[in-house]
């Protein structure tokens, strides 16, 4: 198939000849020749590799796959004009605002970078976040009082009917000492000293610490901070090691103030994820902010 070659614009031809059932009344209806008409159905065919009409000396009909391609085609269509509706919406002169809620690490590091883009693109709409630890985030997305969540970590007994998500990108985490630590040197280590060494964490019922305790199991805990900011400060001042994702930590370890370590057998990554709830359409700024970080497939770079 060559959907590449499917438009929009053969979408509605086929659209109309599929209601009249006639090229020739449709070719009428849409101010073209026939054999335009009929040329635009054979492209549409050859592209989706499937036969859609069947002509007679009486005019066409569908076949199977036609009234497939029909129903498609009207929510593909309906979706196009619902998306100008909500962008044209966004270009009224009133305020909209988006309200997100994300989890430290997410909310410290790759909200800023999505609101500065945003706001360029959509300078009317005010935007806030919250931030809070997953099962709050998760909770604050399906009472409505955000109209996104960010979390790192899978949510799935967190999960029910009204709430959506979407994997963003898999983050990679990383080991972290300081410069002057005996691993600095060091190519990788093994889970057995990652156990013994001095470990800073975040709090007990933190999503990120019981992921770590199912990779590792008991670490030698020296201190337990909320967010990966003041964990990576305790690092920075040598307080312990700790595991960070690694957006969080990017600038120090180009510029040495910090050293990555290998865990041997370790893999260390863990989904970021966008949640909504699915029962409830969208406005037009979460329309707008759905395409930039979804469709878009907006990375981030710290």
């Amino acid at each position: 198939m060559e959907l590449s070659s499917v438009t929009l614009h053969k979408l509605r031809i086929f659209q109309l000849v599929h209601e009249k059932g006639s090229l020739n009344q449709s070719a009428l209806a849409l101010n073209m020749s026939q054999a335009a008409v009929s040329q635009h159905i054979r492209n549409l065919e050859a592209a989706l590799d499937t036969k859609l009409l069947v002509r007679s000396p009486h005019g066409v009909r569908p076949t199977a796959a036609g009234d497939v391609l029909y129903k498609r085609s009207n929510e593909i269509l309906q979706l196009v004009q619902q998306i100008g509706i909500d962008l044209n919406a966004l270009r009224e002169d009133k305020p909209h605002h988006l309200m997100l809620g994300a989890t430290p690490g997410a909310g410290a590091y790759v909200l800023p970078v999505w609101l500065a883009e945003f706001q360029k693109r959509f300078p009317q709409v005010t935007m806030s976040s919250q931030t809070q630890m997953t099962r709050e985030t998760v909770h604050s997305v399906l009472d409505e009082r955000v109209d996104f969540g960010v979390t790192l970590g899978a949510v799935d007994d967190l999960a029910e009917q009204h709430l959506a998500q979407h994997i963003l990108w898999d983050v990679d985490y990383v080991a972290i000492v300081p410069p002057n630590h005996p691993w600095a040197t060091k190519s990788k280590v093994t889970p057995e000293e990652l156990r013994q060494e001095p470990f800073i964490a975040r709090q007990k019922d933190s999503r990120s610490r019981r992921w770590l305790a199912s990779l590792f199991g008991d670490l030698t805990i020296c201190a337990e901070l909320d967010s990966p900011f003041a964990t990576k400060q305790a690092v920075l001042n040598e307080i312990g090691m700790s595991i960070l994702p690694s957006y969080t930590v990017r600038g120090e370890l180009e510029r040495g103030e910090l050293i990555g370590v290998e865990i041997e057998g370790a893999q260390l990554t863990r989904p970021l994820l966008l949640l909504w709830r699915r029962d409830r359409p969208f406005s037009a700024a979460q329309t707008a902010f759905w395409q930039m970080v979804v469709e878009d497939q907006r990375e981030i770079t710290l």
